[in-house]
């Protein structure tokens, strides 16, 4: 952006000097700082790594492009200083044994091994509700020192080393002694969590996505066929095999409301990674690819498929009337889609009240962006099968994929658009247009909503709130 014009980034006449750059708005500040903090991974939206940044465009605007000029512009956040002391104070500190460790400036891009925390002062990585340690001057996980934690554990934080979950329930705090602190932190009910409830290992579901798409049909020869017929038909094929895999329990067996359990909805997560990858698996033309270029297309899908498909699949199964449709969350969880209408929170039982505040953008947006349109187009497999079609085989990053797979790709999508409108002929269905209209925003909506839950997974795991490792792993969704 022109710098005369306004912020050197987005263009907003408002600017200031921010991480040391002058003509920088607030929000382009608070943006890098973000980024920073949480360490989040943005993807280009157009592939081009050139999309112009203006801030009347808010809605479209490029993440990646927008750090990058950030990063160009030369803003780089800086390490908090502590407070001036008096001469004799800094003396009297140098003689210390321990000034050596507690004199170091804090890290806040560091992985949080270490904080300095005066006698005086607060740990303002939490509000002084959640943590507040008066008497501690060196907060490190790696000592031996335990503080007792009654009751509960707390959450495993998987992108922070501040806080870890150990099966006695206890608190590992280093650089004080257990009868000093043990009665000094208070610690609020949003950081407690079972143990045993919160633990989840995704190296095995990794080797078995990594094996079937290496593999195939050696490892799973019942469930991939070759199906006969052009390539909107063989994946209606597989839509309707994938649904009637689930095998989700009658509704008479169901009871309405229970409470989400979390190894029971990660089970369940698990079940629909393997399904996916088995029915992309049933595409010969996706089988054909290489090992590399077929994670990274799994990777870049199954999330935005898991979405669409969670919400078919309870359709699917309980009926497309408002008033009687179950979304299902996990085999044991099943929520009236009409109370979700009314409260979209209706669903967290027994959840604090910061996580409901956090998820309940998201929740809105699944409900009334995504749901309630689905429900309204009522899309058949072959429409379902096309819009799998597109979020799999549609152009991704520059670089990623070879020349010949790109062009391969591009001729699926030309074959199923012409078998789809050929499809709408044949049922005289007149309103063709505004349905694949309809299809491709609902596909857009999806993107921008797991982008959006991924952020609020992202926050929610850096203040240890829950595990989000599926999410940081080699199997772990691209955007």
């Amino acid at each position: 952006m022109d710098a005369a014009g306004g912020c050197q980034i987005c263009g907003h006449p408002k600017t200031g000097t921010h991480h040391s750059v002058k003509l920088i708005c607030r929000g382009c500040a608070a943006f890098y700082k973000r980024s920073i903090l949480l360490k989040l991974n943005y993807a280009c939206r157009r592939g081009l790594k050139t999309c112009v940044i203006l801030r009347a465009e808010t809605a479209n605007i490029c993440r990646l492009c927008r750090f990058t000029l950030c990063e160009r512009a030369g803003m780089r956040l800086k390490n908090k200083s502590e407070p001036k002391k008096s001469r004799a104070n800094r003396e009297k500190r140098d003689d210390s044994p321990s000034s050596s460790s507690s004199s170091q400036p804090l890290d806040v891009t560091s992985s949080l091994q270490q904080l300095d925390v005066s006698s005086s002062s607060q740990l303002d990585i939490f509000s002084s509700s959640e943590l507040d340690i008066s008497n501690s001057s060196l907060l490190d996980i790696s000592g031996p020192t335990q503080l007792d934690v009654p009751g509960s554990s707390l959450i495993h934080a998987t992108s922070s080393s501040l806080i870890h979950v150990s099966n006695s329930a206890q608190l590992d705090v280093s650089g004080t002694t257990k009868s000093e602190t043990s009665s000094s932190p208070k610690i609020s009910t949003l950081m407690f969590r079972d143990p045993e409830e919160i633990k989840y290992d995704v190296s095995e579901l990794a080797t078995q996505i990594k094996n079937i798409l290496n593999f195939g049909d050696r490892v799973y020869p019942r469930s991939i066929n070759n199906i006969e017929g052009t390539i909107l038909e063989r994946t209606k094929q597989l839509i309707d095999n994938y649904y009637e895999d689930w095998n989700i329990k009658p509704r008479s067996e169901i009871t309405v409301g229970l409470a989400i359990i979390h190894g029971d909805y990660m089970k369940f997560r698990e079940k629909g990674l393997v399904l996916f990858a088995k029915l992309l698996m049933g595409l010969g033309e996706f089988r054909l690819l290489n090992y590399s270029e077929k994670m990274y297309l799994y990777r870049r899908s199954w999330q935005n498929f898991g979405v669409l498909g969670q919400c078919l699949l309870s359709f699917y199964y309980f009926g497309r009337k408002k008033e009687e449709v179950l979304y299902i969350v996990d085999d044991n969880s099943f929520f009236s889609f009409q109370s979700l209408i009314n409260d979209p929170t209706s669903l967290f039982i027994n959840v604090p009240d910061d996580i409901i505040k956090l998820l309940k953008p998201i929740m809105e947006k699944l409900i009334f962006d995504i749901m309630e349109p689905l429900l309204r187009l009522h899309l058949d497999s072959y429409e379902v099968g096309f819009i799998l079609l597109q979020m799999v085989f549609s152009q991704k990053k520059e670089g990623e994929l070879l020349m010949g797979t790109k062009k391969t790709m591009e001729s699926i999508l030309y074959k199923a658009s012409i078998q789809l409108a050929y499809y709408y002929q044949s049922k005289q269905i007149e309103e063709s247009g505004f349905r694949v209209c309809e299809m491709t925003k609902m596909i857009s909506t999806i993107t921008e909503y797991n982008e959006n839950l991924q952020e609020k997974f992202s926050i929610a795991n850096f203040f240890g709130m829950f595990d989000c490792t599926l999410y940081d792993s080699e199997i772990g969704a691209l955007y």
